[in-house]
């Protein structure tokens, strides 16, 4: 399955994974590696019946409609090359959206990143990032007919050392720009800084438990003290998270995590638990179910508010028919809420339900249906939406 229906089916966050599968520490082998290249394309066409997002009552805008086709293209390649035992990368992808309508939400987007996969001793590895990307927001998060790109810059640093045969030490921290394109939404606009640090105690293949702390950061340049609402014009957030991860057996891993959130906003500090739980079992060698529960708090991309709580489930189950033929379903349930500012609470029920077929080692097209229905504080702008579409997609 593409990566486009992944991220349509799939809740607006996950519980942090810590792969047991894999050694606590990687180091970065760039000498046994030549320079690879990788392309990708693809072309997805689909109809959506409600492509504006519009409330179940909501009147369709003057010399639009409210069910469209579109037609979504994508061109994206990657390089990486080794230097010494450093791993030097660079990605890049362009994606063209256009409907046959509503040309009103045609959208160009793209991300560029790059950065070095490092390693200066056997024990310490990491990664040093820089990403620059232009996105449209979701139209259910507007609730309104427009087009607005969010355009973000992020550096980022990721590093782990490990202290002993067992434990690992990681530190992460990282810089964010994001700016929105419509008058309307800039008040979202935001410059972020965090840092966080993970201690992990993991054995091979078995388990791993640990805590992890964050820190961030946040200012909002285009609002003022005289918005009122509780909006504020700056605000940080500490986490602190104790989690564990085990294979129970080789065909079940079960992951829970447990946490506090400290929320501070125009003088007041609110507290927030966080917890999240993930459970994902081989049933067969072909069939593979996964169930995660989760709350987290973080910063909206566009909606004026301090903070978002999100509350969600998300069931997938995916199913190797034969080595050509896959089939993936996802179920999810959401409550988010919006914190300072917006008196807003969504709750989004979302499924999708899609089928692949690898006609080439190197192309695979897809069919799929996805659904959303979404309710909001507000009745006039509750909303469903049906999607139907086809992709072929190709990698080299």
């Amino acid at each position: 399955m593409g990566t486009f229906a992944v991220g349509i089916a799939q809740a607006e966050a996950q519980v942090p994974t810590f792969n047991l599968d894999d050694p606590p520490v990687a180091a970065v082998s760039g000498e046994s590696l030549g320079t690879l290249f990788t392309l990708r394309a693809q072309i997805h066409e689909q109809y959506d019946d409600n492509a504006l997002r519009l409330g179940d009552h909501q009147a369709v805008p003057a010399g639009m409609t409210k069910g469209d086709f579109s037609t979504i293209g994508t061109v994206g390649g990657s390089v990486q090359t080794p230097v010494a035992a450093q791993v030097l990368f660079l990605d890049g992808q362009y994606s063209m959206t256009r409907y046959a309508r509503d040309s009103v939400l045609n959208a160009d987007n793209y991300a560029l990143d790059g950065g070095i996969r490092w390693s200066v001793t056997p024990v310490c590895s990491g990664v040093l990032i820089a990403s620059y990307a232009s996105v449209q927001s979701d139209l259910s998060d507007l609730l309104v007919p427009v087009s607005n790109e969010e355009k973000s810059t992020t550096f980022d640093e990721k590093g782990t050392c490990r202290v002993s045969d067992h434990l690992t030490w990681g530190l992460d921290g990282g810089w964010l720009s994001r700016d929105n394109s419509t008058q309307a939404e800039a008040f979202a606009d935001v410059r972020q800084e965090h840092v966080s640090s993970t201690l992990t105690y993991a054995i091979h293949n078995l388990y791993a438990a640990g805590i992890e702390t964050n820190y961030t950061t946040s200012e909002f340049p285009h609002r003022s003290q005289g918005l009122g609402g509780g909006v504020a014009t700056s605000t940080d957030q500490t986490d602190a998270v104790v989690f564990y991860r085990r294979h129970l057996t080789p065909k079940l891993e079960v992951g829970v995590n447990a946490g506090m959130t400290w929320a501070a906003q125009s003088g007041t500090t609110s507290t927030i638990p966080t917890y999240g739980a993930h459970v994902r079992w081989l049933a067969t060698p072909k069939l593979l179910f996964e169930f995660i529960n989760q709350r987290t708090v973080s910063t909206p991309d566009v909606v004026q508010a301090n903070f978002v709580t999100t509350e969600s489930q998300t069931f997938n189950a995916n199913w190797a028919y034969s080595p050509k033929v896959t089939f993936t379903a996802s179920a999810a349930y959401a409550t988010v809420d919006y914190r300072g500012g917006a008196d807003r609470q969504d709750t989004k029920e979302t499924f999708g339900l899609f089928a692949g077929y690898q006609l080439t080692p190197m192309v695979q097209a897809t069919v799929g249906y996805h659904l959303i229905d979404q309710q909001t504080v507000n009745p006039s702008v509750n909303l469903s939406s049906n999607v139907f579409m086809i992709a072929l997609a190709f990698t080299r």
